[in-house]
């Protein structure tokens, strides 16, 4: 995974990690469960000054937007304290469709994000304000957008809607997201899923992970065995990921999983980038023996380090994966 970006940029982010106090580790993350379901829907990139102001001061509920400065993290991380004590996501969302007409569909979307925050009692509700700075995969800068107070519950804990509103053709379909809460009382606090960022993925799983748009899955299954390539593309959310062939040869009973590794056969290896913030990965599988049938689905996690929440998307054939026979010969797949 080393050629993925060039030498400046890593030096680049890594010092963006230092600032941040945020380790870059590559790993591998967690076993996959037994069978493929659908995605989950779902997480980077800029610097503001200290006193960068997140809507106008003078309205708690403002949901206007501010897009800021350019590098690696963001204003909230850089002027706040991670606390998911006292601001967290509620890993709920919904959208809404917006200028909608017969001829072009509906032109913009309002995705609304859930988040609970701690009330402090004393606060100056002139300055009391919550929302999201997010980042797109493949473009630089950060958006800012404030929430509106909805409820508060039985646990005192007051619960938030945020806005994020996007024009739908314009954007990458998928972004990054830091929860952030100022308290009115001076307290700036963020939850960014322990320094990975959290993930919406508002136009599908097709906004994250797909075939290569040029390139086929070939597999062959013989009496000698399997042979092939499978080819990926999936969006560059951050620089740590996971990406498994889950599959089987007897129905699932029994569950094998193949993750980015380093050898020519039965791992994942980068390929290129591409445009757009996407990557290209492959892998080339090569299983000895007799058997019948070879069922595979891919899945794709991000936040697999610092022990934050993993997001994860399938490709699994809408539920009911993807499989080869002898009797089929060689297997064709765009996903």
């Amino acid at each position: 995974m080393d050629n993925r970006r060039t030498f400046g940029e890593s030096i680049e982010r890594a010092l963006a990690r230092t600032r941040l106090n945020k380790v870059a580790l590559v790993a591998n993350g967690a076993a996959a469960g037994l069978m493929a379901v659908t995605a989950v829907p779902g997480l980077g990139a800029c610097n503001a000054s200290d006193d960068a102001a997140p809507g106008d001061e003078a309205n708690p509920y403002d949901d206007s937007t501010t897009t800021v400065g350019e590098g690696k993290g963001d204003w909230a991380q850089e002027k706040g304290k991670r606390s998911t004590d006292m601001v967290r996501y509620a890993n709920e969302s919904w959208v809404q469709n917006n200028d909608c007409n017969t001829r072009a569909g509906c032109l913009s979307i309002d995705v609304f994000l859930k988040v609970f925050v701690k009330p402090v009692a004393g606060a100056n509700l002139d300055s009391k304000k919550v929302g999201v700075v997010i980042h797109e995969p493949g473009r630089a800068g950060q958006q800012t957008f404030n929430g509106k107070y909805f409820a508060t519950g039985s646990d005192g804990m007051e619960e938030w809607h945020v806005p994020v509103h996007l024009q739908k053709y314009s954007h990458p379909g998928v972004f990054l997201f830091t929860a952030w809460y100022e308290d009115g009382k001076g307290g700036t606090f963020y939850d960014d899923n322990a320094g990975e960022f959290h993930v919406n993925a508002w136009d599908g799983i097709w906004s994250v992970l797909r075939s290569d748009y040029y390139a086929t899955s070939g597999l062959t299954l013989n009496d000698t065995g399997l042979s092939g390539t499978v080819d990926l593309e999936v969006r560059d959310l951050d620089y740590d990921k996971d990406i498994r062939l889950v599959w089987t040869l007897d129905g699932w009973n029994t569950v094998h999983e193949s993750g980015i590794g380093t050898g020519d056969t039965n791992t994942w290896q980068f390929v290129s980038n591409s445009y757009d913030g996407w990557q290209r990965w492959s892998i080339k599988l090569d299983h000895k023996g007799s058997f019948q049938k070879f069922e595979y689905a891919i899945v794709y996690r991000h936040g697999v380090t610092n022990g934050a929440q993993p997001y994860e998307f399938w490709l699994n054939n809408g539920g009911a994966n993807f499989s080869v026979t002898k009797e089929s010969s060689s297997h064709y797949s765009r996903f």
